[in-house]
């Protein structure tokens, strides 16, 4: 749905004729959404940042002269012509906590709607409320050094968070979670910060939308001592640590799912929380090099049939599985099979109709097909020219939607959530106002059909903070409509620990009074690296 606002006025507090990388991605993606559009230059005299003067000196000259080289979010880039062409507002007084009463004046004249800062310097509190909704600014702002402590302290995430600036502390406006990536300083705030260009883009929509909204909530209050240079000796070891774990689980690792049944429904394993071990059956394994994994399950002439992606000679196909309770025997029937590589067959059933959507990212296709006597026929195509990652179909309150993630987002399509909707299968599709309606690592990538229990809607997705598919965390939709969304993690689902499958969990579907799901385990192999080979980049680089 598009807004019919008119576009809001927001300046720039800049220092000289350059910007960071993300910073400028954020400021471009922001003139490019239609949202907003720039008022106003604020140019401040130099000076840095005093944050990046805090702490030990071995931690100073890390970050100067390793992590600022290498990173490709820090990287010093020149203002592009748009920005630079902005009416400039010269900010002069006695300090960063003062601003001269002329200043003050342009810049309620520019009558602008909010302020970017990008940096960690201080900004006069006149300046604070002199604008529709403020002075906006990125949380790693306000910490000693941006990204560093979740290295330190072994967190899975990293958290980024856009903020209003208020006199009394900091307000959360939108929020995300990134991986954190542990063996590199340089990674972590390259994925943290490109990753959250974005959201800037994201509250304009919702302010365009929905018109001036409460905040998401308060900020979290940071306890971020300067580092020490012990807390580099930690990092350090840490990373070399965590190097050569992921090498050696890349070189010589490969990933192996199965699919396992269970006479627990799914609404009782959100109940408890887990999966019983002693009420699981396991499909027998697949050959050497193959598996099969993202069950979902469809009725056919009053039977229960299974479909799921059968990792074959490198590349995915849907296939069934007969029987669909095999336990003692894998024999798989082709049901879909294209050059490309195809997985996660989510299954919506109307009426006396079944669909399947698979994923296919490769072919930048979202498309639709129907069961019928002679297989799955495509009916349609419903999105063109996007990578989507586990397409998941559902009905609610009269709207067909799709939710999914997209393979290009940055982290293999885990990070952030898309959401389109039709009033039929045979409309046209719509982008959710807010696009990408949620940004978590841990808990964004769809695992499963959306079911309903106790009158709430519950949607499974996988949590890849430490792994990819490493749990799954059953949200609860709070608000789902063309112009919000809002979930709350209302359980999360471990991997079976004693089990044959301990390393991840990531599909769960309904099958009757059970369920079915998959696992994984990491199986050693001599030639794994000629499968992961694409990723080695990322620990080497």
């Amino acid at each position: 749905m598009e807004s019919t606002a008119a576009p809001l006025r927001f300046g720039v507090l800049t220092e000289g004729q350059s910007l960071p990388a993300w910073a400028a991605e954020c400021v471009e993606r922001l003139l490019a959404s239609g949202q907003a559009r720039l008022g106003a230059r604020l140019q401040r005299p130099g000076g840095a940042p005093a944050a990046a003067r805090r702490g030990a000196i071995l931690p100073h000259l890390y970050h100067e002269h390793w992590v600022k080289r290498r990173s490709l979010a820090l990287r010093q880039v020149e203002l592009s012509e748009r920005v630079a062409a902005a009416p400039l507002i010269t900010i002069a007084g006695q300090g960063d906590a003062t601003i001269e009463r002329e200043a003050l004046e342009k810049i309620r004249a520019a009558r602008l709607d909010f302020i970017l800062r990008f940096d960690a310097r201080a900004v006069p509190e006149e300046l604070l409320n002199l604008t529709r909704f403020g002075v906006w600014s990125f949380c790693q702002e306000r910490r000693a050094v941006p990204c560093f402590r979740e290295l330190v302290e072994g967190q899975a995430k990293t958290r980024m968070a856009l903020e209003r600036l208020t006199p009394g502390g900091a307000v959360c406006l939108h929020e995300g979670q990134f991986a954190t990536c542990k063996a590199s300083w340089v990674n972590n705030i390259d994925r943290a910060r490109l990753g959250a260009a974005d959201f800037c883009v994201r509250v304009c929509a919702q302010l365009a939308n929905g018109g001036e909204r409460r905040p998401v909530g308060s900020a979290e209050t940071l306890v971020d001592a300067p580092p020490t240079n012990r807390d580099l000796a930690r990092f350090l070891l840490r990373s070399a640590t965590r190097s050569v774990e992921k090498l050696w689980e890349l070189l010589f690792h490969v990933e192996i799912w199965n699919v396992g049944f269970t006479r627990q429904s799914v609404q009782q394993i959100l109940r408890d929380g887990s999966v019983d071990h002693a009420q699981v059956t396991w499909c027998k394994p697949h050959g050497p090099g193959n598996f099969i994994a993202d069950p979902f399950v469809y009725t056919r002439r009053g039977e229960p049939c299974v479909v799921v992606e059968d990792y074959f000679r490198g590349k995915g196909r849907i296939c069934s599985v007969v029987p669909a309770n095999a336990g003692a025997s894998l024999e798989l029937a082709v049901d879909l099979e294209f050059p490309y590589h195809m997985s996660y067959p989510c299954i919506f059933e109307e009426g006396d109709e079944t669909y399947c959507i698979p994923e296919t990212y490769q072919s930048r296709q979202v498309s639709l097909y129907r069961r019928t006597e002679r297989g799955w026929e495509l009916v349609r195509v419903l999105i063109e020219g996007k990578p989507a990652v586990d397409p998941t179909l559902f009905k609610h309150e009269g709207r067909y939607w799709l939710l999914f993630t997209l393979q290009d987002d940055g982290a293999w399509g885990n990070q952030k959530l898309y959401a389109y909707h039709a009033p039929a299968l045979d409309s046209a599709w719509t982008a959710h106002a807010l696009n990408p309606v949620k940004c978590d690592i841990g808990a964004t990538r769809p695992a499963g059909n959306v079911f309903r229990s106790d009158g709430h809607l519950y949607r499974p997705s996988q949590d890849c903070s430490s792994t990819y598919g490493g749990a799954v965390i059953i949200n609860r939709l709070l608000e789902l409509s063309p112009t919000e969304f809002r979930e709350e993690p209302a359980a999360r689902i471990e991997p079976l620990a004693g089990g044959p499958y301990p390393h991840g969990f990531h599909t769960l579907n309904a099958m009757g009074s059970g369920a079915v799901f998959d696992s994984k385990k990491f199986a050693f192999d001599w030639f794994a690296w000629r499968q992961n080979h694409g990723r080695l980049h990322e620990v080497l680089r």
